[in-house]
């Protein structure tokens, strides 16, 4: 479901428990991804992050990405250790519900007024 690269100052989605749990599989109290999406990271499913940082872990073969909070949805992103497969890429043109054909257009990628 990942087949995406990030980029600092990418805007993030945290996927849900249960999307993650049936790709992944869970253990104890943790969804079994890269360094764990554990109970305590629960709350953030859904929400905005923006990328700070991205970088190869060699001992864990994953992407760690570091991130703090989005303007749009200011939420705090703790002290975790994030990995690629934990994320969706976030459209602005699907996170903004909007009547207005100019900002629709000036947003979404291919979107047309």
């Amino acid at each position: 479901m990942n087949d995406f690269d990030l980029r600092v100052g990418d805007i993030v989605r945290f996927r849900e428990w249960d999307d993650m749990a049936a790709e992944f599989g869970t253990v104890g109290d943790s969804v079994c991804v890269p360094y764990h999406f554990t109970r305590e990271m629960r709350y953030l499913c859904g929400h905005l992050a923006k990328v700070r940082r991205v970088s190869k872990d060699d001992d864990y073969d994953c992407t760690e990405v570091y991130l703090s909070s989005c303007d749009d949805d200011p939420i705090n992103v703790g002290p975790f250790a994030f990995s690629l497969p934990m994320f969706e890429p976030a459209s602005i043109a699907q996170d903004f519900e909007t009547d207005d054909p100019m900002l629709l257009f000036s947003a979404g990628e291919g979107a047309t007024p």
